[in-house]
């Protein structure tokens, strides 16, 4: 009983805080609108111009976007085999790799050739929208995480303890319950699973903060009064080799899962296991959203 009443009364400050949070969130938002008008005014002939360039850079990456969704249904055939073939699975990576870097350099020429054609103000008005954007997407995330984060302190959730923080046990939580419920793990297996996930993202951490370096290197270059291009370009292929490192120790990882399961488990874990997953750009082992 003192313990039910100690989760309510711990559920009930968290409620609050979030609350709070929401109504902080508000006004920053708020005020981030006031930065950040509905529509940025553009002349006749800007308009034209900055609607070409987002036409060439259509046709520049039609071709691109459908390779690149190839590889993508290639790899999920490659990773769902029952006996993967390594060598073809990192040269598919390979390839992706560097049709997402072309792509994100035809995205930053597009970018280019639009801040060209407009003015220092309709620049710092966009760069504002942008800006604020982030800033609203990171607060919300930020909030959730920390309301999550105080309630798992306070013992309302399960209390895991995962090397890496927050974000990282809450995934493991997640894949913990998902493989309970598909694959009917052992205790054994599940202890075994936990500890591959914490050495994956231990073996990882170094490469996944280069990432996040070189992201936000990226932004405040992109954000500088004069935009260094070859600098941008030289940031994107670093960025795109550590992405492509990440990728290829994600199927590493796969692998020694799949090592830990009985043949029907195997079975169960490989059709649910062709999602995309061991393909991802390496930063948090997204797909092909950056």
């Amino acid at each position: 009983m003192k313990n039910i009443k100690k989760n309510i009364a711990v559920i009930g400050v968290a409620g609050l805080l979030m609350c709070a949070g929401l109504n902080l969130n508000a006004q920053r938002n708020m005020r981030l609108n006031k930065d950040c008008p509905k529509g940025i005014e553009y002349s006749d002939q800007q308009k034209e111009q900055i609607k070409k360039a987002k036409i060439e850079f259509a046709k520049a990456t039609k071709d691109l976007k459908n390779e690149l969704n190839e590889l993508r249904a290639r790899q999920n055939t490659l990773m769902s085999a029952d006996k993967p073939n390594l060598k073809a699975i990192y040269a598919n990576i390979d390839k992706a790799s560097d049709l997402k870097n072309r792509l994100k350099k035809e995205q930053f020429a597009m970018r280019m050739d639009i801040k060209s054609v407009i003015t220092e103000e309709q620049k710092e008005m966009r760069s504002n929208c942008v800006m604020g954007n982030q800033r609203m997407k990171r607060g919300g995330k930020d909030m959730m995480q920390n309301g999550e984060g105080k309630m798992q302190r306070e013992g309302v959730r399960d209390r895991r303890v995962v090397a890496g923080g927050r974000g990282f046990e809450h995934q493991g939580m997640q894949k913990d319950r998902q493989d309970k419920n598909r694959l009917n793990l052992s205790d054994e297996q599940k202890v075994q699973m936990k500890d591959l996930r914490i050495a994956h993202f231990n073996a990882s951490k170094e490469l996944r903060d280069q990432v996040e370096m070189l992201q936000l290197r990226q932004k405040q270059i992109m954000t500088s009064e004069n935009i260094d291009e070859k600098m941008i370009i030289e940031n994107m292929d670093r960025l795109s080799g550590i992405q492509n490192k990440l990728a290829k120790m994600k199927v590493d990882h796969n692998m020694e899962v799949r090592k830990l399961l009985a043949e029907d488990q195997l079975t169960l874990f490989l059709s649910h296991s062709g999602k995309g997953q061991d393909f991802g750009n390496g930063n948090r082992h997204r797909r092909f959203n950056n």
